[in-house]
């Protein structure tokens, strides 16, 4: 009888978790369809992205299916840049490749894991003070595309215009207060990786002002998606001038690697679990 109450909950629990995974299914396919389209010369991008996900809606409804068409897509990418004039290295694509789906899967299985913690996170700011959840921005992300940036909102609805805030004033809520020490209020930007706008690393993401300082280097901007933490984040980011977090984003986009990305990780954790963001 035990073992037929622990083989019963052990199906549920596929099935709880094979729904999640087919959920996630459309937003990873279109992030791959993405980085396979941020490949393309600019004058193009937006109009393969478009025919591509088109195609992607009329392709027989399937994980496995579909997964195989964009797998595709991503298999003769290469071809179709260097035909429209910009050839992409061998490397390059598997570091994008490696890069695009760990962020992917590891943003949606953390959403998935600690979506009950986010809820309680969510339901401590709306009883604090009235006013949106999320604080939403517009960044700038790779290539000089825009987005609109997630995080919780950590400051009273009256002042959350304002980005660079000390931490003491009465406008940063207690919620906001301790989200901010350990780096929580950055955790929708979760939702920013899983659609594919940004990656786990990378640059700072941009103020739509501040994206003219890459164009001495990258005239279309920086050639990478930006990070929920990168080098700026595990340097004591209040005590650096915007020229010193312009040559980390720099350094980073010269000598990114999977390597690289993990150790900044690590940091990231170490740093967030002391408490230590100074900011």
């Amino acid at each position: 009888m035990v073992n037929a109450i622990g083989w019963v909950a052990l199906a549920i629990l596929a099935a709880v978790l094979g729904a999640e995974a087919i959920a996630w299914c459309g937003p990873a396919h279109r992030a791959m369809l993405r980085m396979a389209a941020s490949a393309l010369p600019v004058e193009h991008r937006d109009r393969y992205l478009e025919e591509w996900l088109t195609e992607l809606e009329q392709v027989p409804n399937g994980p496995i299916t579909r997964l195989l068409w964009v797998g595709g897509i991503l298999f003769r990418r290469n071809s179709i840049a260097r035909a429209l004039g910009s050839p992409v290295s061998a490397s390059q694509t598997r570091h994008l490749l490696l890069k695009s789906s760990f962020d992917t899967v590891a943003a949606a299985v953390t959403l998935v894991l600690y979506a009950p913690f986010l809820l309680v996170i969510a339901l401590a700011i709306r009883l604090e003070s009235s006013g949106p959840v999320f604080f939403r921005q517009y960044r700038i992300g790779r290539n000089g595309r825009q987005f609109v940036m997630l995080k919780f909102r950590t400051m009273m609805p009256c002042a959350a215009g304002s980005q660079f805030v000390d931490t003491i004033k009465p406008s940063v809520t207690r919620v906001g207060r301790l989200l901010r020490r350990y780096s929580l209020d950055e955790l929708p930007q979760l939702i920013n990786v899983a659609r594919g706008d940004m990656s786990l690393v990378g640059p700072r993401p941009s103020l739509l002002w501040e994206a003219h300082a890459y164009s001495s280097e990258w005239p279309r901007g920086l050639p990478l998606k930006p990070g929920v933490t990168g080098l700026w984040q595990i340097t004591k980011s209040s005590s650096l001038t915007q020229d010193e977090v312009l040559q980390l984003d720099l350094r980073y986009a010269r000598n990114r690697s999977l390597l690289v990305d993990l150790a900044i990780i690590f940091k990231t954790l170490f740093a967030v679990i002391l408490g230590d963001r100074d900011r």
